[in-house]
């Protein structure tokens, strides 16, 4: 049973680098059988940048060109936005974890809403202070990660298109973007 789920898995392989359009297929390959001139790559050993391949839908191309190097702020602004509407929910969440089992950092919530280390000391009415400070915490930390980030990770004017890179594929093209290492 083994040789036949090997047999099919080399099959898959092939099957998916010979077939499908470039959405779908490895094409490092052809990269390399064209002949692409080297020097349109950054070499694998910069230490600041390197290569982004990415499939684009002919019909989205000239697009694309215009606008690649905003990807990058616009997938955080969208993600941002819901990691932030989160924060309440998960501070909830980790002050009934806290509650829950205890503990040193329990000790250290009720000592810094009470003023007491004796948990005892806790009431239901220091709950809500106790899921604000959580939540500051969370958003300093949400900020924090915001602030550490490398603004506009794709280098502006970088993106090469690869021509013809599939023949079999008409609606995918292939570009090269540079972006810089973090």
């Amino acid at each position: 049973m083994d040789d036949v789920q090997k047999t099919r898995n080399e099959y898959g392989a092939v099957n998916k680098k010979e077939g499908g359009n470039l959405m779908t297929k490895d094409f490092t390959d052809d990269i390399y059988e064209r002949g692409f001139d080297e020097r349109n790559f950054i070499p694998e050993t910069s230490e600041m940048f390197c290569n982004l391949m990415v499939v684009v839908p002919n019909a989205k191309l000239l697009e694309f060109k215009a606008t690649y190097h905003t990807l990058v702020d616009a997938y955080y602004k969208a993600n941002d936005s819901v990691d932030e509407a989160k924060i309440p929910d998960h501070a909830v969440h980790k002050f009934k974890a806290m509650k829950e089992t205890g503990g040193e950092p329990w000790i250290a919530l009720v000592k810094q809403v009470t003023g007491s280390d004796n948990a005892a000391d806790f009431r239901e009415a220091d709950e809500k202070n106790s899921i604000n400070i959580l939540k500051t915490a969370e958003e300093k930390a949400f900020n924090k990660k915001k602030a550490a980030r490398f603004p506009g990770a794709l280098v502006p004017e970088s993106c090469f298109v690869m021509q013809n890179l599939d023949e079999k594929d008409k609606e995918n093209t292939v570009c090269r973007l540079v972006a810089y290492r973090s």
